[in-house]
Formats: structure tokens, sequence, C-alpha cells
């Protein structure tokens, strides 16, 4: 295959890669539910070459499994996974923190960090349960987003 043929598959095969991530993600491509190659290049609108190398792509992001002579399923995710996740997420957002303290923050960053520490501070402060008190950097939701609180 000719240089520029290549390119043009990888391209592609990274942007269905995206969009099958996105679709398992969103739960349109639901856990268990077997992908086929040729229902993919249709729903895509591309030839299958590409849907092969993003789903490969994906099962090695452990986002699917593969059987062999069965092809690609969506992998479910149990509370154990989703623990670890949230696990990995508190670390990697630590880091990122302590990356930000050592090397500070632009202007505008810091008045908008200030500014939604301010608010959990008032939120905090107030005799309300936090689910009745609306929250003004959200847009006046008071919905708990899925937290216990």
């Amino acid at each position: 295959m000719p240089a520029a043929a290549s390119l043009a598959h990888g391209s592609i095969a990274q942007t269905l890669s995206a969009r099958i991530r996105d679709n398992i993600l969103n739960g349109a491509f639901a856990g268990g539910q077997h992908l086929r190659e040729v229902e993919l290049a249709g729903l895509f609108g591309t030839s299958r070459t590409p849907v092969r190398h993003a789903l490969a792509a994906n099962e090695k992001d452990g986002l699917l499994k593969y059987i062999a002579h069965r092809g690609y399923v969506v992998r479910a995710f149990d509370v154990i996974d989703m623990d670890h996740a949230h696990e990995m997420r508190a670390l990697i957002e630590g880091y990122a923190a302590r990356r930000a303290a050592e090397r500070g923050l632009r202007g505008d960053r810091h008045q908008k960090a200030t500014a939604a520490i301010e608010s959990v501070d008032t939120l905090l402060q107030q005799d309300a349960p936090l689910a009745d008190v609306e929250c003004a950097p959200c847009g006046g939701q008071n919905e708990r987003r899925g937290l216990t609180l």
C-alpha cells in the first residue's frame, strides 16, 4: 500500500476509534454487545480495514474484548472496575494539581479557581443540605450529579 494511502487509513482509523469509544462510553454500544466489522463500516460509511484497526485500538484500551472466531465484544464494567477507574482518576488529578501548584497558574485560571473555591466555601457555610442549595457556578442547578453527599 502506498504511504499516502496508509496515512489516510491511519487517520480514518483514529477517527473511527474515537467514535467507537464515544459510543461505548455513552452507552450506544452496550456491555456484551457484539460489534461486527461490516455493520460498523456501513454505520460509519467506510471500508472494513479502518474499522478493523479501530476495533483493535479499542481492545488495546480495554473497552473491547476479542473472542477468537467471533470478533469483538463490548466489555462490561462492574463496580470494581469503576472503583479502580475512580482511584486512577484521583491519582492523576492529584498529580495534575501538584504540577499546577509547582508551575503556578495564569491570571485568568487563577481567578476562575479562586471563584470556584469561594463558591464551594459559601455552599459549605450554609445550613441547608447541599442538595437544596442553588449553585451559581453550576448555572443555578441544584442536582447532585450522581454524588453521595
